[in-house]
């Protein structure tokens, strides 16, 4: 019941080829606080470690590496342009971990965005670098939560792109339902939304138990071939006898999902980022200001990491900021008594957008659109602290948190 969609998991197995040859093999998990472990008490073991573990065991000649690269307060809006800052970008197979926060972040009130978007940008980016890259999506779930979450728009991407999707709603939040208080043994009583480590060691399982059937699947079928057939040319395809063509799974679609399936092909994802939580071996973000104004300062709150200010009329800029395909962004924290910001490109600033921060919502990440149509170059980009605020306590703090541009 764990696996939602198996499609032809064509692209698992390639990788999984590398582990059966005892190779080196790197998985790049993406996902928010849950994956990074708030919720575990001290000793316990995140899913990561323990599918490397896992791995370890049953693969000893594979030289097996699984990076945790979830930072809290995060969804596929954010991942969409920042992953390589957390994940090996050459990875041989990406877990992507963010129903939760992809629920949350489309609920916000105030502003509803649609990450079936942000998710096929993610899917694209990492599938053009070479269309046999083999990518899984978790789909996980807080127990405060109602069955509905980021994994229904999950699941059209994983679908239109054969990605496998495994999840741990369809039996163990079934499981709860039958047995009133038993959502304790995997929660906690106070934090409902991160689980313990009994949920953390169900979540490695799920993934273990659909890696273990295709590495079966992967020594008598033929989806096992040489690392260096990227185009899956010599791949003998699907066929059945309603079919006059051959169907290649090494493949990425020639339109997206909101596309019509008459429309010509679209240009690959180009994206851009500068995040605060991407950190260098001196521990300095890869997002830092040209300049900035007053009380503008670095801070650090619950394993993440902000350029912030509560001072109106204060700015801040970020310059040479490339941008292709006519996107520039801010992606910021929002939540319950959150300031709100004036940002604009260049000396734009009769153009600026207001990018308001207070919601009566959990604080999470959210992307702000600062421009678009903006012709191919380098910008920079300014925001300023804005006396009028939403925040019921007349609160103008803000916290920023990367810069995107696409």
């Amino acid at each position: 019941m764990s696996v939602a969609h198996w499609g032809t998991g064509a692209r698992v197995r390639r990788a999984i080829g590398k582990l059966l040859k005892g190779e080196e093999f790197t998985i790049g998990v993406m996902g928010g606080s849950l994956t990074f472990g708030h919720g575990l008490s001290k000793g316990d073991t995140t899913y990561p470690i323990l599918l490397e573990q896992r791995l370890k065991k049953v693969f000893p000649n594979a030289k097996i590496k699984v990076v945790n690269g979830a930072i809290p307060a995060t969804g596929t809006d954010y991942f969409q342009a920042c992953y390589r800052h957390h994940v090996p970008g050459d990875a041989d197979m990406f877990v992507l971990e963010a129903a939760v926060n992809d629920i949350i972040i489309g609920q916000g009130g105030g502003m509803q965005l649609d990450t079936t978007i942000h998710t096929e940008h993610l899917v694209r980016d990492i599938l053009q670098q070479r269309p046999d890259n083999a990518i899984v999506m978790l789909s996980a779930f807080g127990s405060s939560q109602p069955w509905f979450n980021g994994a229904a728009k999950h699941s059209t991407v994983a679908t239109f792109y054969d990605i496998p999707r495994v999840t741990m709603r369809t039996f163990l939040y079934q499981y709860m339902l039958q047995h009133e208080g038993t959502q304790f043994d995997f929660y906690g009583t106070k934090d409902k939304d991160h689980p313990l480590q009994s949920g953390h060691d169900y979540m490695a399982d799920i993934l273990m138990h659909y890696l273990l059937r295709e590495a079966c699947r992967a020594e008598t079928l033929t989806a096992v071939h040489k690392d260096d057939l990227l185009d899956g040319s010599k791949y003998p395809g699907l066929s059945g006898t309603a079919l006059t063509q051959h169907f290649n799974p090494f493949t990425v679609p020639r339109i997206r999902i909101h596309d019509r399936i008459d429309q010509g092909p679209v240009p690959k994802v180009h994206s851009f980022c500068l995040s605060a939580n991407a950190r260098d071996k001196d521990d300095k973000p890869s997002l830092y200001p040209s300049s900035r104004t007053g009380d503008w300062k670095e801070v650090g709150w619950h394993d993440k990491h902000f350029w912030s200010s509560e001072t109106p009329g204060e700015r801040i800029t970020f310059s040479d900021i490339p941008v292709s395909e006519g996107s520039l962004s801010l992606y910021y924290l929002r939540g319950s008594d959150e300031g709100s910001m004036l940002c604009w490109y260049d000396d734009k600033r009769d153009k600026a957008q207001l990018l308001v921060g207070h919601w009566n919502y959990v604080h999470v990440g959210s992307l702000g659109v600062v421009a678009t149509g903006l012709p191919p170059k380098n910008y920079s980009l300014t925001c300023e602290i804005s006396k009028e605020t939403e925040s019921t306590q007349n609160k103008t703090i803000t916290h920023i948190i990367a810069v995107m541009s696409s």
